[in-house]
């Protein structure tokens, strides 16, 4: 706009009655010219009428003062502001202006030059009521939900004489409004009209006059203006917006971005939607898969129980007649011993009972666990001081550490490395095991470690809840981080 003020001396007359924007020229707080754009701002018959006027008067009371502060401080022009200017109706509209000054015939005037921004100012509070729709859409918990916000937001936010929202089903799509009488309608995705094109195209279309449009398809309604905004996940479209005017020319590029940030939000809402529904099958299937291993579990221990428990009734049996009866003896002590090593296994699951620490070599015990479950299967790499000595439950806490390098060998099945660092780091006990195994995947994470939870095929995800039980319960912490593709790292800290 300031640049239409530039070299206003040479500007021919013809120049400044043909502007868009309101002109107006002020000499010692009198209005000397007006524009015939004046006119059709400020409602007056002709901008002649204004010539002789204060140019105060056309400005709000309120920001009188502020603007003669404005003027005497002014030595060439100021930025843009946003101000009121009385009609002469009485009635205020919002323009935004410049104010210029300048020296025309030796003598100083001030030039302003002001725009009308009604449409701005009505897009800016449009805009700020549809954020709190968009607060409640990413609170949605299903597609209803979804729908009756964005209906609401059409009719009452964003103001539409008519609208309504086309969701798709299969090879339809499906009218909601707020008319009863018309809901439910269908459109086949194969036939004509505007909002099926929109749908099938997935891009916006605008139609200033619907009577010109050969893809226009008359509804519930006649209109003769329509705008339709296609809200499309995962490349379909899942449903269409429609708004439409019986006044051709009826919709801008305001209404136009107002529809589309809606549609974008609505959007993110049914990705949202779809994400939670997607962990919500991956927890259902994690749970039958954990209640399927431990029901397959729990067969197998009844199976390994229920043999040596009919061996120990024999050998009873037999040593109740012959009491001497060695070789029975021999059987009935390894049977109790069985059965005691399978409920051990089991035992070694749970954390219950307090920890029986001890000064033990930490080294020593890496060692064992890396013989015990890693042998060949990986190169292994350890870094730790052999004399190192520490106080813990070495029972459970060999568990532990075994339990970790089963999983780094199960994630490298082509084979791999397996790095180990023991150290000291002020008062704690650091144990890092870095493998090069698949990684796990970014949303298993937060998930990884609790009871019956598990990345595995098969498995009731015990192992990692057991280490993170022996962790805490020596009142350390545990830390896994993990990139797919790449491998794992697991660091346990231990307290003196």
């Amino acid at each position: 706009m300031e640049r239409l003020l530039f070299g206003f001396n040479n500007l021919p007359k013809e120049v400044m009655e043909k502007l868009p924007d309101a002109l107006i020229v002020v000499k010692d707080r009198r209005i000397i010219y007006a524009n015939p754009a004046v006119s059709k701002l400020l409602g007056y018959g002709e901008a002649t009428e204004l010539i002789g006027a204060d140019a105060l008067e056309i400005i709000h009371p309120g920001l009188r003062e502020k603007v003669r502060a404005l003027a005497r401080g002014l030595d060439e022009s100021t930025g843009l502001y946003e101000v009121n200017l009385v009609r002469f109706d009485g009635e205020l509209v919002d323009v935004e202006v410049i104010i210029r000054a300048a020296v025309i015939e030796e003598s100083r005037v001030y030039i302003i030059v002001a725009r009308d921004i009604k449409e701005r100012i009505r897009s800016r509070k449009r805009l700020n009521a549809l954020h709190k729709h968009v607060d409640k859409l990413s609170n949605a918990e299903n597609i209803e939900e979804i729908i009756e916000i964005t209906k609401d937001a059409m009719k009452t936010t964003l103001d539409f004489e008519f609208s309504s929202i086309l969701v798709a089903d299969d090879n339809e799509l499906v009218l909601h409004t707020f008319d009863e009488q018309h809901d439910g309608i269908r459109l086949p995705l194969d036939g004509p009209g505007l909002t099926v094109k929109a749908a099938k195209t997935k891009k916006t279309i605008m139609v200033d006059d619907t009577r010109k449009s050969p893809d226009y398809l008359l509804g519930s309604v006649s209109s003769l203006s329509e705008l339709d905004v296609p809200v499309v996940v995962d490349g379909k479209t899942v449903m269409v917006l429609n708004v439409e005017h019986n006044f051709v020319n009826a919709f801008n590029k305001d209404h136009k971005l107002m529809l589309e940030i809606l549609a974008s939000h609505i959007q993110m809402a049914c990705n949202r939607l779809n994400y939670v529904r997607k962990i919500e099958l991956m927890a259902e299937q994690q749970i039958k898969e954990s209640i399927k291993s431990f029901q397959e579990i729990h067969n197998q221990v009844r199976h390994d129980i229920r043999s040596p428990l009919q061996a120990i009734n024999n050998a009873v049996h037999i040593l109740s007649t012959d009491p001497d009866n060695q070789k029975m003896r021999t059987i009935l002590g390894a049977q109790i011993n069985y059965v005691k090593t399978i409920l051990e296994d089991w035992e070694t699951q749970s954390i219950n009972g307090e920890l029986k620490k001890e000064e033990a070599n930490i080294s020593e015990l890496i060692q064992t666990a890396i013989k015990t479950k890693v042998g060949d299967k990986a190169e292994t790499s350890l870094y730790i001081d052999e004399t190192l000595v520490w106080s813990i439950d070495y029972n459970r806490l060999l568990r532990a550490i075994s339990n970790i390098l089963q999983n780094s060998v199960e994630a490298m099945p082509e084979g791999g490395a397996i790095t180990i660092d023991c150290h000291l780091k002020g008062e704690n006990l650091m144990i890092i095991i870095c493998d090069t195994g698949v990684g796990i995947p970014e949303e298993s994470l937060l998930q990884i470690g609790q009871p019956f939870y598990t990345t595995k095929q098969k498995g009731m995800g015990l192992g990692l809840s057991f280490v993170r039980q022996v962790v805490e319960s020596h009142e350390g912490t545990i830390k896994i981080t993990s990139k797919t593709g790449k491998g794992t790292t697991i660091t346990i800290k231990l307290p003196k």
